[in-house]
Order: structure tokens, then sequence, then C-alpha cells
């Protein structure tokens, strides 16, 4: 099991929270549950309520979707990074799958448990504006680049 240190370091590695400092980070790392997982694993469904965040500290995790054809994989997140963030920030149900590849240890941060902090602690709530808006600002440099 992770302490809260080890959460946060291994927070801090994630490009959604790269901007954070040390507290806002250890703020996050009490609020993260660790949870690991063996392959084939379904972390949540295509059309389920989205109710948190998931950050991949080792192994790997596939997003995908299904139709009749059968499944599209979209991506392959892997260490250091995180899916389902979308959840933490409406209550739209998720648009893809999520299942365990290889054996997994990942953060999950709860929703209802995110905005309480957030109430908590205020400033975090800019430093992560921060930090979208940068990253924000990086994909249409990407995007104007590749026109």
């Amino acid at each position: 099991m992770l302490g809260i240190l080890d959460k946060a370091r291994a927070l801090r590695r994630v490009a959604l929270f790269h901007g954070l400092l040390l507290p806002d980070l250890i703020a996050l790392g009490r609020i993260a549950e660790t949870k690991q997982l063996d392959p084939g694993n379904v972390i949540f469904r295509e059309r389920e309520k989205g109710t948190a965040l998931y950050v991949v500290i080792e192994g790997s995790v596939e997003i995908f979707t299904e139709s009749p054809s059968g499944e599209k994989t979209l991506a392959e997140i892997g260490a250091d990074g995180c899916f389902g963030e979308a959840a933490l920030v409406d209550d739209d149900p998720h648009s893809s799958s999520a299942r365990v590849k290889e054996a997994s240890t990942l953060l999950q941060i709860e929703k209802d448990t995110f905005r309480k902090l957030l109430k908590e602690h205020p400033d975090l709530v800019v430093e992560l504006l921060r930090v979208l808006s940068r990253r924000l600002a990086e994909g249409r440099g990407e995007v104007m680049d590749e026109g």
C-alpha cells in the first residue's frame, strides 16, 4: 500500500498535476485510494455514470468502445497516465470503457471527495485551472502546427 507522500510523488508525475505544489499534491494524496487490479478487470463501462479519476502507477489500462462490429481500442494508458478525469467536473456518462490490460496499481480519486477537497482548498482550484489552461494552450499550438 502506498503512503500519502508516495501518492503525492506519483501524482506529481501525471501531466494533469505537474504544476501543483507539494502541499496540494499531499492533499490529493490523502483522498486517493490505491487499487490493485488484475488483467481483464473492467474499471468502468461506456455509458455508466463517471464517478472518479484514475491514475496508473504501474501496469496498463486499455480504453475502448464497443459496437455491434466489435471492440475498438482508443488508447492504452501506462504508468503516470490518467483517465476518467471528465468525471471530476461533469455528470455525463463515460464515452468509453476501461479495462486492465496488465496487472496494475491505480490511484482512484472519487468525484465527491475531490469536490469537497476543492471547497476546503480553493487555492487548489486556481492551480488546477492554471495547469488546464496551459494544457489547452499547448494543445492549440499542436493543432495550429499541424494545420
